[in-house]
């Protein structure tokens, strides 16, 4: 449907608005839902869905630590009242006023032992895990998956990933050795030989086959677990 071209620095997810606004006035399509994958998890494109009433599905993402995850789970956020309780306690954590730079409110109990922090727009956050959670999300995503050698490709590598000694070290050394076979692979993609045209479009098909479901894949898996490692926050990552 539609094929662009960026710089090599930049995120896949940031031309994705402006190319879906080329598809639907190109070819003038009335677009209501989407299935992408965790790498687009970004405020302006979760704003963008919300503004088009545009039902959106994102792949699932972990963010922060274990620790942390745990810690949050020990809370309800109450929406009305604008306060989270501990469940356990009953102890109530109220807003302080407070956002930082990132756009996270800071909820405390009296003392300030306990601080909780919520996004303004959390709300989006708990909207799209709904959509991902239900009937008509998980068969929407389950369509975006239906490349069965990207899956498995992606399934092998995490497994890769995952067996590496783990530290700060684990994810980094990945990006760096696949970085000279991406560069011989982008040399192959536009360097077609001269023969037949059945051996050209094999050689075609083989070379992009190998950039996009081997090289893309060693790539993008320790990128995207580095990406979400390096903050707890929810939006910093996107």
């Amino acid at each position: 449907m539609d094929a662009y071209i960026t710089k090599g620095k930049v995120h896949e997810s940031d031309p994705f608005i402006d190319r879906d606004e080329y598809i639907k006035q190109t070819f003038g399509f009335d677009i209501k839902k989407y299935g992408v994958d965790s790498g687009y998890v970004t405020l302006d494109i979760k704003k963008y869905f919300i503004e088009n009433n545009i039902f959106g599905v994102f792949g699932y993402r972990r963010y922060g630590t274990p620790e942390s995850r745990k810690e949050k789970s020990k809370y309800v956020y109450i929406k009305e009242l604008d306060i989270y309780y501990e469940k356990e306690t009953g102890e109530v954590l109220e807003y302080k006023g407070l956002i930082d730079k990132m756009g996270y409110k800071k909820y405390q109990n009296l003392d300030k032992t306990k601080i909780i922090r919520r996004h303004i727009h959390e709300e989006w956050n708990e909207q799209f895990r709904e959509n991902r959670l239900s009937e008509e999300g998980k068969e929407l995503y389950k369509r975006r998956k239906e490349h069965v050698e990207r899956s498995f490709a992606d399934i092998i590598m995490g497994n890769i990933v995952d067996h590496t000694k783990p530290g700060k070290e684990k994810y980094r050394p990945w990006i760096l050795r696949m970085a000279v076979p991406a560069a011989i692979m982008m040399l192959m993609l536009f360097t077609v030989p001269k023969a037949n045209s059945g051996l050209q479009i094999a050689y075609m098909l083989v070379t992009n086959l190998l950039m996009t479901s081997v090289i893309y894949t060693a790539i993008a898996i320790p990128y995207g677990s580095l990406m979400v490692l390096r903050t707890i926050s929810s939006e910093e990552p996107g």
